[in-house]
């Protein structure tokens, strides 16, 4: 969702030993923009290339790719996901006094934020970021019964990694 706790479950994941995490990538979020399932099946293919070890793999995209998840499930249609949410008006609050990309108008395409161009000129940034998270928010609930997904609180958080996502990822992990 945005300023939800994400970042510190893709973190905590990509340090167990076996665990590949990629956040938030530019090359992804270009491959899903562009709405080509075998693009991002190429890019993620290329992005995961590792000789550590690694088994598994976690990627935590950008908050509005939500909208975009028909696609991700066409690409990975057998790949569990989450979608973490925190109260919309903290997260607002918290965008306004540092605004990220999404609550900045002009820093992310409009059309990413299922957002018209003329929306950037016409809305004041606190009714952008309002509004984007209302569209992030109400795509999000259209795939509340998708089998492979989960939903996350951030109130839930830390102890959800391990007692929810990390089961939920088929992520081995000890004590």
């Amino acid at each position: 969702m945005s300023r939800c706790g994400s970042t510190l479950i893709s973190q905590t994941l990509g340090r167990l030993p076996h665990v590949l995490s990629i956040s938030e990538c530019p090359a992804i979020d270009a491959a899903i923009q562009a709405g080509r399932a075998e693009d991002l099946r190429k890019v993620v293919g290329a992005l995961s290339h590792r000789d550590g070890g690694e088994t598994h793999l976690v990627i935590k995209l950008d908050a509005w790719h939500i909208h975009d998840l028909p696609l991700i499930r066409s690409a990975y249609p057998e790949a569990p996901w989450i979608f973490v949410s925190r109260d919309p008006k903290e997260v607002l609050e918290s965008q306004l006094r540092s605004p990220g990309r999404l609550a900045s108008p002009g820093a992310v395409n409009p059309h990413a934020l299922r957002a018209s161009l003329s929306e950037i000129t016409l809305l004041s940034r606190e009714e952008w970021c309002a509004r984007v998270l209302d569209g992030i928010c109400t795509s999000a609930r259209e795939f509340q019964h998708d089998p492979l997904g989960m939903y996350i609180d951030y109130r839930q958080l830390p102890g959800a990694i391990w007692q929810s996502v990390a089961p939920h990822f088929a992520l081995p992990h000890s004590a």
